[in-house]
């Protein structure tokens, strides 16, 4: 197998943002990647605040580790762990073994035999921090400015893709080359629906503006990030803006 950037110095990115509904903060999201040496790790970290965040006061943290191969990141394990407003708990873990399906185990455990996912369906899908890290990375396609290429996601209780397309917006403000627009849709293929959002009808678009920040010691010379992302409900918008990045440890300037 071949591993990308095994000598290549290991770097550390953390990328902060703020939750909003109808432009009004409900909680923040934090990510942190780790690359190099053929590895990486990865942990995001989501909490409610403030005003609205009380009527749904919740915690979820998200973790994920394995292989960073030429052009793929190569999951090994991926623990969730949240909180309900409820104050409910809920622990996940999957397993990515290599030549087989992965392997879900949670506590309390999941009815998953209403909604099953095939083993055919779980094989070549990563978890969903993997799959946010492949962006970040770099790795998601030769050329930014595509935006097409689709991440297949197994989270231990559902398999789905998400979807890129670019978004060409004639009254848009003109765009820098090291940014684009996207549009992100998400496709359900097997197991359980989704809890966040309804799916009984078709779940509206994701709007994204990505950055490439440079970062010579990385696998592409940069990373990736979503600036900030929107989507029209049809009680209001939720939009999640960056608020601050660092790569290894120092801030890093955003383009306004």
């Amino acid at each position: 197998m071949a591993h990308a950037d095994d000598g290549a110095p290991t770097q550390t990115v953390e990328i902060h943002y703020r939750m909003a509904v109808w432009a009004i903060p409900f909680g923040q999201l934090d990510y942190t990647g780790t690359f190099g040496k053929g590895r990486y790790s990865a942990a995001m970290h989501f909490r409610t605040s403030g005003f609205l965040g009380s009527f749904w006061k919740s915690a979820i943290d998200n973790s994920a580790s394995g292989v960073m191969a030429a052009s793929a990141l190569l999951p090994s394990a991926y623990v969730s762990q949240s909180v309900s407003h409820s104050g409910r708990r809920q622990w996940l873990r999957v397993d990515y073994p290599r030549n087989t399906a992965p392997v879900m185990h949670a506590d309390p455990p999941y009815d998953v035999s209403k909604f099953p996912v095939p083993d055919n369906q779980k094989r070549g899908a990563v978890d969903p921090v993997s799959g946010l890290s492949t962006l970040v990375a770099g790795l998601q396609t030769d050329d930014l400015a595509r935006c097409a290429r689709p991440l297949a996601i197994f989270d231990g209780r559902r398999r789905y893709n998400i979807v890129f397309a670019p978004l060409a917006e004639a009254s848009a403000a003109p765009l820098t080359p090291e940014t684009q627009r996207c549009k992100i849709r998400y496709e359900h293929i097997a197991g359980l629906k989704q809890e966040v959002v309804d799916l009984s009808t078709d779940p509206p678009p994701i709007y994204a503006e990505f950055l490439d920040l440079a970062a010579p010691d990385s696998p592409r010379g940069h990373y990736t990030l979503a600036r900030k992302a929107w989507a029209a409900f049809w009680w209001g918008q939720v939009s999640a803006t960056v608020t601050e990045v660092k790569i290894n440890g120092h801030s890093v300037p955003l383009q306004e």
